[in-house]
């Protein structure tokens, strides 16, 4: 009896050993072909698409800016200047370069900024308007503060939004800019206002569609005013924008803006390919299953806490191993149930979601890294671009493989961005020397 237990013991014991070496063994190294492979195919950007694109996105912006100066005078005065952002500016756009985001930036009087609860500010514009505005009529901007001289929000969208869609509504829904000509159609989700446009005449021959979110935001200096819980060690990028972005919870009248970083959160980006590949990646999976409670600003803000936390070698491991680790995180985060901004230590992100929203994300991401992990142990490394790809392109695979275009797509060194072990690619900044590498880490 005392043998038998012993040896139902042992086998346990083995059994457990056998368990642990063979997740032990799983080797992620071999994920980086097929990630150069998706990279080649649906993820980088082709340079001249990109030039062509981004040549309508510029006449498109003009045409609607002055139009709106055309329709209120006021609108004039207070516009600036126009600044990208979102997954475009910063590099980590996932497929064809045909979503722009872009901030209209708005200039008024000497503006009072004053915090308010982490991760929004407040705004109040009376003193500036008094002393520098005299001349102005007070009905140009009456709509837009509150009796105590707050900038709202709300108000301040609307206007923008009304203005958008009167140029729209003039132009019947057609814009003619020079050669080109586009079908225009309007809407707006959150702080954004949307222009979808369809290139229906162009004298370059370009076809297709792209998009346009206008958003309304003021710009701030972080050496005068900065209300976030860290001061990054770089000064390159010395904007911090506050955002007009709709409240769940404060529906009319609102005084707070949102706090927005994403110029020098560019910074922390610039020189890390490998970083910005893993990004896209994530964003790919995201797409593939129509996992939309996972924004894209949620996945940069995980990395971004990663990039704050790990030295520079750790960005030069292999690309698989690294996504192995961030999917891990990932999921992790998921678990807890937090997302706390990189900014404001006391914001969790994941506050304007509901908990069956998050746990529904774990559960769907969960099932996918076991199917990776699975198919790394049965040694078929290749199945990773089922989780990747859709139907469609998985088809699209097979045609390029078959007629040799995949082949050349994986051995051009200079075509593929996805040598994880070229020191170049995943140097940092020129100005994220050790010694503010160090600060960074110091201070989180």
């Amino acid at each position: 009896m005392y043998k038998a237990q012993v040896n139902i013991n042992l086998i346990v014991i083995i059994l457990a050993c056998i368990d642990k070496n063979m997740s032990g063994t799983v080797d992620w190294k071999p994920l980086e072909l097929q990630f150069q492979k998706v990279h080649k195919l649906f993820i980088n950007l082709e340079a001249n698409e990109k030039r062509l694109f981004t040549e309508h996105f510029i006449k498109v912006y003009k045409h609607v800016t002055e139009s709106m100066g055309g329709i209120d005078e006021f609108f004039t005065k207070v516009f600036k200047r126009q600044q990208l952002a979102g997954s475009y500016a910063d590099r980590i756009k996932v497929g064809q370069p045909n979503e722009y985001d872009s901030l209209m930036i708005l200039d008024f009087p000497d503006p009072i900024v004053e915090k308010s609860r982490p991760g929004f500010v407040k705004i109040n514009v009376r003193d500036g308007i008094k002393l520098k505005w005299s001349t102005i009529e007070e009905k140009n901007y009456k709509t837009l503060i509150d009796n105590d001289g707050y900038l709202l929000q709300d108000k301040v969208l609307g206007w923008l939004r009304n203005l958008i869609y009167d140029v729209v509504k003039n132009s019947n829904s057609v814009f003619r800019i020079g050669k080109s000509e586009y079908s225009v159609k309007h809407s707006s989700n959150g702080p954004a206002v949307t222009l979808d446009l369809t290139i229906t005449k162009c004298e370059h021959g370009t076809t297709g569609h792209f998009s346009i979110d206008f958003v309304g935001a003021l710009a701030f200096d972080f050496q005068k005013k900065w209300f976030a819980d860290f001061t990054p060690p770089f000064l390159t990028s010395k904007n911090w924008n506050a955002i007009a972005k709709p409240s769940k919870t404060v529906k009319k009248q609102n005084q707070e803006w949102t706090c927005s970083y994403a110029d020098i959160e560019r910074e922390y980006l610039r020189d890390t390919q490998t970083l910005k590949q893993l990004i896209r990646i994530f964003k790919k999976i995201r797409d593939t299953h129509s996992l939309t409670n996972l924004k894209s600003y949620y996945i940069k803000v995980i990395f971004l806490h990663q990039r704050k936390k790990q030295d520079n070698d750790y960005w030069k491991k292999s690309l698989g191993v690294l996504f192995s680790e961030m999917f891990d995180i990932l999921l992790k985060t998921l678990e807890q149930g937090k997302l706390m901004s990189f900014w404001h230590k006391e914001y969790n992100m994941f506050g304007e979601l509901e908990k069956s929203q998050i746990t529904d994300m774990f559960n769907k991401l969960k099932k996918i890294k076991d199917k990776i992990n699975k198919s790394l142990v049965d040694k078929q490394p290749e199945n990773i671009l089922s989780v990747i790809l859709t139907e469609k392109e998985l088809k699209k695979l097979e045609v390029s493989s078959n007629g040799n275009t995949l082949s050349a797509a994986t051995t051009s060194a200079s075509d593929v961005t996805c040598k994880v072990n070229e020191v170049k690619s995943c140097t940092v900044s020129q100005h994220l020397n050790k010694k503010t590498m160090a600060k960074l880490q110091i201070s989180s």
